[in-house]
């Protein structure tokens, strides 16, 4: 069984259908990263995956649960998805190692001196061991995002959602986040990618999905969607993309 099955997905606001019909599965250990134009859809597509946005038909399945709006629900599909954003999104009151630990506290009810082992741990996983006590005002966009990734580790979730996580960093800060999430690849997490970084999706990617108006126009291998795609959208897009 797949570990993620979505069947036939539709999403609008009000007049507007952002997701028009999008099936899709991700096996447990696959890194499927998806591609497209602005607008597309892609970010809507995980924010169901998470359940953040609520469907306007169709169905999405975790770990054979269907995802729904309802609060126990919704807390049982946290713990096992992680979503990592553009933004951080980090308590600035709050210590890295403070902010990753919180949601295992809060949450899985965690004791203090066993949630801060384990926010030691997942930070020494995005190399953030020896800024576990700096606040995100000192730290850089890459170490903030990395902290993000951390606090998402920390609910040991099943499948990690990264929402163009490199997108609000500073050029020079996008590698440390990308060897971070190539890491989690080769240790054989379960993610779903959306990227406009097509190095990383060629390099780290099980499969690739081109997404235009609301569908999935194409996909496949790395090599069949970014270097020979057959659908002439794909094509225009990656032209233009390599343009920049």
């Amino acid at each position: 069984m797949p570990l993620v099955e979505v069947r036939n997905l539709h999403k609008r606001f009000g007049a507007l259908e952002v997701l028009r019909g999008v099936d899709l599965t991700v096996e447990s250990g696959e890194v499927v990263v998806f591609v497209g134009p602005s607008g597309c859809g892609k970010s809507t597509l995980l924010r169901c995956l998470c359940g953040l946005e609520v469907p306007s038909g169709g169905e999405v399945v975790v770990g054979g649960v269907p995802v729904r709006d309802e609060p126990r629900a919704l807390q049982a599909l946290h713990r096992r998805v992680g979503m990592v954003f553009q933004r951080f999104h980090l308590f600035p009151h709050l210590s890295a190692l403070q902010n990753v630990t919180l949601a295992p506290r809060k949450v899985l009810g965690m004791a203090d001196a066993e949630a801060e082992a384990l926010g030691r741990r997942t930070l020494a996983l995005v190399h953030m061991e020896a800024r576990a006590d700096a606040f995100p005002a000192q730290l850089s966009g890459g170490q903030q995002q990395r902290v993000a990734i951390a606090r998402a580790l920390a609910m040991k979730p099943e499948v990690m959602l990264f929402d163009e996580p490199t997108s609000a960093l500073d050029p020079e800060l996008v590698g440390e986040v990308l060897e971070v999430m190539r890491e989690l690849a080769r240790e054989g997490m379960t993610m779903c990618v959306v990227t406009h970084e097509m190095g990383f999706a060629a390099d780290v990617a099980h499969r690739v999905l081109f997404m235009d108006a609301g569908k999935v126009v194409e996909e496949g291998s790395p090599q069949e969607v970014l270097r020979e795609p057959k659908h002439p959208r794909t094509r225009e897009f990656l032209s233009r993309l390599l343009k920049r």
